[in-house]
């Protein structure tokens, strides 16, 4: 698996762990959601900008988008457990 696949991977974890579409990511990025799937795909690289954008966006750090601290699913769930439960009734 090259990097921009595993990028792909790990974004596609956090922006549904995130509970957004890649409709609603797109816009808020001024792309189409079909240029959007490709970064999911693997297909486009992401530039500084993007990259910087989405882990703000999705309350991630760059390592979990490139993969250095393993990123799973698990850890997304726990993340939005923890907000939930720090919610008001």
């Amino acid at each position: 698996m090259n990097i921009a696949e595993i990028v792909g991977k790990n974004l596609r974890y956090a922006r549904k762990a995130s509970g957004l579409t890649q409709k609603q990511l797109a816009d808020e990025m001024n792309k189409y959601q079909s240029d959007y799937s490709e970064y999911e795909r693997g297909k486009v690289q992401l530039d500084y900008e993007k990259i910087v954008f989405l882990c703000d966006r999705l309350d991630i750090t760059p390592n979990d988008l490139f993969g250095y601290d393993e990123w799973a699913p698990e850890r997304a769930e726990n993340r939005l457990k923890d907000d939930k439960s720090k919610q008001r009734p």
